[in-house]
């Protein structure tokens, strides 16, 4: 099965995180203005999800989703390593997704160095995935259940089993290599704020 650890699907945030900044110019913007362009273009991407729209005229839903994605984005500007970090000169511009050039090439560079990283990990992945998907009884492709709701899970002597969309997975004789506060969020369909679990890989 495919290998790819929440270090990866971290690594993977990131990448994508860094292609999407948007360059400004340090000496002719403040940061309320990059405050105010951040949300402009928050709105913008909103306003592309008609059910999402009409759900915000009715409530202040947009500014709960707005200020959870600057959370997380202050984040992903904590998580580079601290030699990167101390040469970013304005850390709050990153965390709204703007950078100056300089910083911007700075970190285009260094995420070159990540994707090969990213590649190399997935490349060994789904070659495993090939391999175990050969080997099963039952055929079966792995990637079905990728980006599929998780609804449950439970062990029974040497066997684990967890939900997946419509399937129920059964690994046999598992060990758990790595696992945090891992729990299973119920995901509420009427609710835009609503967490949920899904498998980012397999």
């Amino acid at each position: 099965m495919k290998i790819l650890t929440k270090k990866w699907a971290e690594k993977t945030e990131l990448l994508r995180f860094i292609h999407n900044l948007q360059v400004y110019d340090a000496k002719n913007t403040c940061i309320e203005d990059i405050k105010q362009k951040s949300k402009s273009n928050y709105i913008s991407e909103i306003s592309t999800d008609e059910e999402l729209l009409n759900l915000t005229k009715t409530s202040n839903i947009l500014e709960e989703l707005y200020n959870s994605q600057i959370e997380r984005d202050k984040k992903m500007v904590l998580s580079l390593p601290k030699n990167i970090l101390s040469k970013i000169n304005n850390p709050t511009a990153l965390a709204y997704k703007y950078a100056t050039i300089e910083n911007k090439t700075l970190l285009e560079i260094y995420a070159k160095k990540i994707l090969k990283q990213v590649e190399a990990s997935a490349n060994k992945a789904n070659l495993l995935t090939a391999t175990a998907e050969n080997r099963l009884n039952n055929k079966f492709t792995i990637d079905d259940i990728i980006g599929e709701l998780v609804y449950g899970e439970y062990s029974n002597n040497n066997n684990y089993f967890i939900n997946i969309g419509d399937y129920q997975i059964c690994i046999e004789n598992y060990k758990i290599l790595q696992r945090d506060n891992f729990k299973i969020n119920t995901w509420e369909e009427n609710n835009p704020l609503t967490l949920w679990t899904a498998t980012y890989s397999a």
